[in-house]
């Protein structure tokens, strides 16, 4: 059987010398099949590659070769060769297909529970990225750090991409859980010098009056109480002791001192074929001996396959160091910006309150300097383990 791949031409030769084209055909080992035989015409199937020499030999023997049907795959390829649109429509359906696998069309989140998905989206637009986004020009890295920042109720969020679906995962901040009271005996003392403005006793025995002061590591509440029949019991002692207290804190600002001051940040983009990689727009990397740099790949995809190309997004945020003189009025607004910080980080909570402070300014020729004596009231407790010498503790409803 003749192979249909290559192409089949039917073909009818006319002439008086039949018998003789059939044999010379067999001994020039052209093959054929479907011979039919009509006296002074013959018919049959030649492979496209032998049609040539078939036309030869026919000529030889002063007859004519006539092609009648032409089947086979070459055929039906050959017949669209010449067709553009066809290329045109195959070339767009790649290019349409492309693109629309480099496009964000679905933006996806988990793990939300407490924090709105409507405020993730919000803060995934600010940092670029949002349905109709073209994926390799979004640096992922670059927009978790960003977001990471801004939203204080996330402890950890990831960034990627499948095909056109944009996945976030999200995990919100988790606290501490409230501490568990425990079975062994303990004493609360005093953390610092204070005076005693308030007391919540949960358990255990108060042993100062309110209004009394108290120096650190003394006694607050005993976790050692006396019984109804006259025993002594071991408690884990527990309370609230809010405590008057000062604290001085001390800030200053140099009138000169050197800073690391940002230059303009700019990000490159690199088309990336294999490990070869080809500019494409975004400028010169710029020149620094101080400088942070961050790269993001970001590959092409083709349905759901990865190709071995893509863009490359470096961001280069390049320093120097510069000389900075401030006036003394600046440099006092400088150091209450470190105030309020400090404040707001280390002062300021659920259980410790300004009641006032004294701010004191000085000045010397190289800095500035404010001096602030704060009035807190916070609770001074923390609880200190008994170590009685037994292995076991009675418990706070042993009689």
């Amino acid at each position: 059987m003749l192979g249909s791949l290559g192409g089949i031409i039917s073909a009818e030769v006319s002439g008086e010398n039949c018998e003789k084209l059939l044999n010379s055909l067999k001994a020039n080992g052209i093959m054929f099949e479907d011979c039919r035989y009509t006296g002074k015409s013959v018919r049959f199937s030649v492979k496209r590659k032998d049609f040539k020499r078939l036309c030869s030999i026919s000529e030889e023997l002063g007859m004519v070769c006539t092609a009648v049907e032409k089947r086979g795959a070459y055929f039906i390829a050959a017949a669209y060769v010449k067709r553009v649109g066809v290329y045109i429509g195959v070339l767009c359906g790649l290019f349409l297909i492309t693109v629309l696998s480099n496009t964000a069309l679905d933006i996806e989140i988990y793990g939300c529970q407490n924090v709105s998905e409507e405020r993730i989206l919000t803060a995934l637009r600010n940092s670029g990225i949002k349905v109709g986004t073209f994926i390799p020009n979004v640096n992922f890295r670059k927009a978790e750090r960003e977001i990471a920042i801004e939203e204080d109720e996330l402890s950890w969020i990831g960034i990627r991409n499948i095909g056109c679906r944009v996945l976030v995962e999200v995990s919100e901040t988790v606290y501490p859980p409230e501490s568990v009271p425990s079975n062994h005996p303990c004493n609360v003392v005093s953390e610092r010098d204070a005076q005693v403005v308030y007391a919540e006793v949960y358990n255990g025995e108060l042993v100062p009056m309110l209004g009394e002061a108290v120096c650190k590591n003394d006694l607050l509440i005993s976790g050692t109480c006396e019984g109804k029949y006259g025993n002594t019991r071991l408690v884990h002692a527990s309370g609230k002791i809010i405590g008057r207290y000062t604290e001085k804190q001390v800030f200053t600002q140099p009138l000169t001192y050197i800073d690391r001051v940002e230059d303009e940040t700019v990000n490159i983009r690199q088309l990336y074929i294999g490990g070869v990689r080809l500019p494409l727009w975004g400028g010169k990397a710029p020149v620094s001996d101080d400088m942070e740099i961050t790269e993001a790949e970001n590959p092409f995809r083709f349905m759901n396959l990865t190709l071995p190309m893509g863009i490359v997004v470096s961001e280069y945020r390049p320093f120097h160091p510069e000389q900075i003189t401030v006036l003394p009025e600046t440099a006092f607004m400088k150091i209450e910006d470190k105030i309020n910080i400090f404040e707001q980080n280390f002062i300021e909570s659920d259980d410790v309150q300004i009641i006032d402070k004294e701010i004191q300014k000085n000045l010397t020729d190289t800095e500035a300097e404010i001096v602030v004596k704060y009035t807190l009231e916070g609770n001074i407790g923390c609880e200190r383990e008994i170590f009685s010498g037994k292995n076991d503790y009675f418990s706070s409803e042993t009689p």
